[in-house]
Protein backbone atom coordinates (compact mmCIF):
# COMPACT_ATOMS: atom_id res chain seq x y z
CA UNK A 1 0.00 0.00 0.00
CA UNK A 2 1.15 3.24 -0.76
CA UNK A 3 1.82 6.12 1.93
CA UNK A 4 -0.69 8.22 -0.39
CA UNK A 5 -3.58 5.75 0.60
CA UNK A 6 -3.10 5.78 3.53
CA UNK A 7 -5.65 7.64 6.05
CA UNK A 8 -3.54 10.74 6.92
CA UNK A 9 -6.07 11.04 10.79
CA UNK A 10 -4.39 7.43 11.65
CA UNK A 11 -1.21 6.83 10.01
CA UNK A 12 1.79 9.41 10.67
CA UNK A 13 5.38 8.55 8.82
CA UNK A 14 7.76 9.08 12.03
CA UNK A 15 10.63 8.47 10.02
CA UNK A 16 12.00 8.08 6.45
CA UNK A 17 11.16 3.99 6.70
CA UNK A 18 8.59 3.99 9.26
CA UNK A 19 4.89 5.07 9.06
CA UNK A 20 2.67 3.96 12.80
CA UNK A 21 -0.91 3.48 13.41
CA UNK A 22 -1.58 6.11 15.66
CA UNK A 23 -4.41 3.71 17.46
CA UNK A 24 -1.12 1.43 18.80
CA UNK A 25 0.98 4.19 20.09
CA UNK A 26 0.42 3.82 24.43
CA UNK A 27 3.40 6.97 24.70
CA UNK A 28 5.35 9.23 23.34
CA UNK A 29 8.49 10.75 25.35
CA UNK A 30 12.28 11.33 25.05
CA UNK A 31 15.47 8.99 25.77
CA UNK A 32 18.44 9.84 27.73
CA UNK A 33 19.70 11.01 24.42
CA UNK A 34 16.86 14.02 24.43
CA UNK A 35 15.40 11.59 21.32
CA UNK A 36 11.64 11.74 21.13
CA UNK A 37 10.46 7.92 20.79
CA UNK A 38 6.88 6.61 20.38
CA UNK A 39 6.05 3.36 22.25
CA UNK A 40 3.08 1.04 20.73
CA UNK A 41 0.88 -1.26 22.70
CA UNK A 42 3.07 -4.53 22.54
CA UNK A 43 6.31 -2.46 23.84
CA UNK A 44 8.18 -2.07 20.44
CA UNK A 45 10.19 1.38 20.40
CA UNK A 46 10.83 3.34 17.12
CA UNK A 47 12.38 6.64 16.99
CA UNK A 48 10.93 9.52 15.66
CA UNK A 49 13.19 11.62 13.00
CA UNK A 50 13.41 15.54 13.56
CA UNK A 51 11.71 16.55 10.58
CA UNK A 52 8.54 14.08 11.73
CA UNK A 53 8.62 15.29 15.81
CA UNK A 54 6.57 18.38 14.61
CA UNK A 55 3.59 16.24 14.53
CA UNK A 56 3.60 15.33 18.00
CA UNK A 57 3.80 18.93 19.19
CA UNK A 58 -0.11 18.45 18.00
CA UNK A 59 -0.94 15.89 20.45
Amino acid sequence: MQRSQLDADYFWTIHRSTIVNLQFISKVSKNEEDKLMVYLDDDTALSVSRNHASLFKKM
